[in-house]
């Protein structure tokens, strides 16, 4: 696969202009950039399932216990999103 080929390719790249403390770095940097995106998309489809199921005059409690169980938090943090966004 010429993705995978150029994929290693970088990465020898790298490996020759950074030491290896230097590439260990960036790969860290760039997995917590990574690790936030993902909770940034997490964030907004937790909102919008808020939102809509407020728009559909849901009440506050079903919204919560629906946000536990689908998505699998916390009744705490699910209480969190839930005052953030009402």
């Amino acid at each position: 696969n010429i993705l995978e080929r150029s994929g290693k390719g970088i990465a020898f790249i790298f490996q020759l202009i950074f030491s290896e403390s230097e590439v260990s770095l960036m790969c860290n940097l760039s997995k917590g950039v990574e690790e936030k995106e993902i909770q940034k998309g997490i964030d907004k489809g937790i909102t919008a399932m808020i939102l809509t199921l407020k728009e559909l005059q849901i009440s506050s409690d079903v919204i919560l216990k629906q946000i536990c169980e689908k998505i699998g938090l916390t009744e705490e943090t699910a209480e969190t999103y839930l005052k953030e966004i009402c």
